[in-house]
């Protein structure tokens, strides 16, 4: 708590008790179990003096994790398809999960079979999550119709073998693997207690998905207003100055003023409306890349970057098209590798393969 304060985090009130943790905030929550995961031997190390560190400690700490780990907010994971040598461009369907307190409980019991039987790793169908929408998928709309996913666990990575189902053939199937993520920088896995796994009887996840008619109309507008704007601010225009328009008013003997008072009003009126359309826009260019990803502003990210895991904390999201192609820009503050959030900024840039080019 003391590295959380330092570090600039409001923690507000908490209290804990055998029974549990109460009065914590979600994001707080969030931030300890980052911590715990990242520092938690050199703390028990320092508090024993000894490189050992006794069963009873790290018993504590499971007790802690246990109680923290339903009060967290989820994070994101994102897996991207893992680039091939010959064609590191090609992408298959984005893979996003939940890291839901069901989740890292099913991966820290896959983890331990791995450990108790000496496996290089585990398969596991992720078709019992997708009824709660914690899995779900971001793939194209002219080339794959539906994903069907198993989750691959070893003692330190995981990662997601994909089978699609082609759009022009569903009797051919196509195997994607995505890239792997430490599981150190999922949750404390090691110090989760073997239990069993409930899941939601009801949806507690809107299932998220934007239409390709919503993509297409927002498309059309975004075109419509480069036109307007390129036409109002990219090319000069002679605008009334104040003083002719002042000199208009004292010639005419009138507060309305005439053609060139007019002309001003007209240009001031027309860059008010690109303003409240530019916002419009921003608007649903976030909208979009939230519903199609399933992240909200505030969300944490939890991606791989050239071959790096990384850890964010979104404050931006935007949706852009590039040479008739859909395309996500993601940011926000880095999380350090001692598990706080740090101030340097960091984006996630993803590109599907969908074409949304106008007729």
């Amino acid at each position: 708590m003391n590295e959380l304060s330092t570090a600039g985090n409001d923690l507000g009130e908490m209290e804990v008790t055998r029974s549990g943790v109460r009065a914590l905030d979600g994001d707080i929550a969030t931030q300890i179990l980052l911590l715990i995961q990242k520092r938690y031997v050199k703390w028990l190390e320092n508090r024993s003096n000894s490189d050992q560190v006794a069963h009873p400690s790290i018993r504590s700490v499971q007790a802690l994790v246990s109680k923290l780990l339903p009060l967290a907010k989820p994070h994101v994971l994102l897996l991207e398809k893992k680039p091939e040598k010959h064609n590191r461009d090609d992408r298959g369907p984005q893979v996003i999960i939940r890291i839901t307190p069901e989740f890292i409980q099913q991966v820290a019991n896959l983890r331990r079979v791995v450990a108790e039987n000496s496996l290089s790793h585990v398969v596991w169908d992720l078709d019992p999550f997708e009824h709660v929408w914690i899995v779900q998928y971001h793939y194209h709309y002219e080339r794959y119709t539906r994903a069907r996913s198993q989750l691959c666990v070893s003692r330190a990575t995981l990662w997601v073998i994909c089978r699609v189902k082609h759009y022009w053939d569903e009797d051919s199937e196509e195997t994607l693997e995505t890239s792997e993520i430490p599981l150190g920088d999922i949750a404390p896995i090691e110090l989760v207690p073997r239990d069993d796994v409930v899941l939601p009887p009801v949806l507690e996840l809107p299932k998220l998905a934007v239409s390709r008619k919503r993509i297409e109309a927002f498309m059309d507008i975004d075109h419509a207003h480069d036109i307007l704007s390129s036409a109002v601010y990219k090319h000069d225009y002679p605008v009334p100055g104040d003083h002719l328009v002042l000199l208009e008013k004292i010639y005419l003997g009138s507060e309305t003023g005439g053609p060139l008072t007019a002309a001003k009003e007209t240009c001031r009126k027309l860059e008010d409306d690109m303003e409240m359309w530019e916002l419009a826009m921003a608007a649903e260019r976030e909208a979009i890349c939230g519903e199609a990803l399933g992240l909200a502003i505030g969300d944490t990210l939890l991606t791989e970057s050239r071959g790096k895991p990384v850890r964010l904390k979104i404050e931006q999201m935007s949706t852009y098209v590039y040479d008739g192609k859909l395309n996500f820009h993601i940011s926000g503050k880095r999380y350090r590798k001692d598990g706080l959030l740090g101030k340097r900024d960091e984006s996630v840039y993803l590109c599907t393969e969908s074409n949304f080019s106008r007729s």
